[in-house]
């Protein structure tokens, strides 16, 4: 029986000064090729092309349609990944969480993708949709895992042509901002695939909460290509966005209000500094490239504060380190809110083969 969370996400509620946020740091890497498996390096990375930042660079034209229909769309094994992906990052790198050169635990209060932290972010102005949890408590750390909800679902089973059409504009501009090798120019009139991904381990500390988590990157700012034991560094790291050119003082006001919200967590999460928008038109026409800098989009916010998004997340994260207990492989606790019934959380006992953190990795990790 599900049991009501004292916690409200009420926006006046959380209206506190900044909580304790320290800057993120990257404690490791990977990459995911085109057939979604796990690549120990940096082959996935791409650096923006040189130029897309300059102030002066004016009007571009790029055609997301073009090679829409050769686009290698995600396979279907993308929504059973769960933590795989995040898990073998963590083993990976497993040394960078040994203390006086022990490993007996990852000495991490939470490990999660940034999806859920950005996801928790923005909560307090969420008025549409709720998310839903899964949670497991072991060897100390909490292992979050966010999960599609019935209503998520109808929303994917029902998506237009037009619908799909328009992810795959955002991928396509990513291909027309940025080339695996720094310098050289996009090759647009290849198929994208969509599967493909470079991700770093990121770690913070949330109030009184340690985080570890994996996040997509966009690409990378140097004029040279890196090798593996080369430190990347999060503020050379952006992230490229689109949205549609904007006609009315109605569209700019939803544009800040609901838009630069998303954007805003997104980035602050990971420490990059810029974000690059492409405007484009209906017909997927980008015609003009615009910077925003992270640390400014609160400024220009509608209807939201940074501190009260900052604030919901340290206390839902102390509150679920104190409620979620139960340290073992057998239960999984779920956590679930929504904009009218607010939190509440359950819990039920996996079956064998169930549990969301496979034996490759509880029986390999502290090896």
């Amino acid at each position: 029986m599900p049991i009501p969370l004292p916690l409200s996400s009420h926006p006046e509620d959380h209206d506190l000064p900044f909580p304790i946020f320290r800057q993120p740091t990257i404690v490791g890497h990977f990459s995911l090729d085109g057939g979604r498996r796990f690549l120990p390096d940096m082959t996935g990375l791409n650096y923006l092309v040189r130029g897309m930042l300059d102030p002066d660079r004016g009007k571009v034209r790029f055609d997301l349609n073009r090679g829409v229909r050769k686009a290698v769309k995600a396979i279907p094994s993308k929504s059973e990944e769960r933590l795989d992906h995040l898990l073998r990052g963590l083993m990976l790198n497993r040394e960078k969480f040994a203390v006086e050169g022990e490993l007996r635990s990852l000495h991490t209060d939470i490990v999660c993708f940034r999806g859920l932290l950005t996801t928790l972010l923005c909560s307090p102005y969420e008025r549409r949709e709720g998310w839903e949890l899964h949670v497991a408590r072991w060897r100390g750390t909490l292992y979050i895992m966010q999960v599609d909800t019935e209503q998520r679902k109808r929303s994917r089973n029902e998506e237009t042509e037009r619908q799909r059409t328009m992810s795959s504009w955002g991928f396509k501009f990513e291909q027309y901002m940025s080339t695996p090798t720094p310098d050289h120019k996009p090759d647009t009139e290849a198929a994208v695939n969509e599967n493909e991904e470079f991700c770093c381990l990121f770690r913070t500390r949330v109030g009184g909460v340690s985080v570890v988590y994996g996040a997509e990157m966009d690409a990378y700012q140097t004029g040279r290509k890196l090798e593996e034991g080369d430190k990347l560094c999060t503020e050379k790291f952006v992230e490229m966005k689109t949205s549609r050119d904007m006609e009315s003082e109605r569209q700019e006001r939803n544009f800040r209000k609901f838009k630069l919200l998303k954007w805003w967590a997104q980035s602050f999460l990971v420490g990059t500094k810029q974000v690059i928008c492409g405007w484009r038109d209906d017909q997927g026409v980008v015609g003009r490239l615009e910077v925003f800098q992270v640390r400014d989009i609160p400024k220009t916010a509608v209807e939201w504060k940074a501190n009260t998004c900052a604030n919901f997340l340290s206390s839902f994260l102390s509150l679920l380190k104190t409620k979620v207990t139960t340290d073992d492989l057998t239960t999984i606790h779920r956590v679930t809110w929504d904009p009218w019934s607010g939190l509440q959380l359950s819990h039920w006992t996996a079956e064998p083969g169930e549990h969301f953190l496979p034996d490759w990795y509880t029986q390999g990790v502290f090896r």
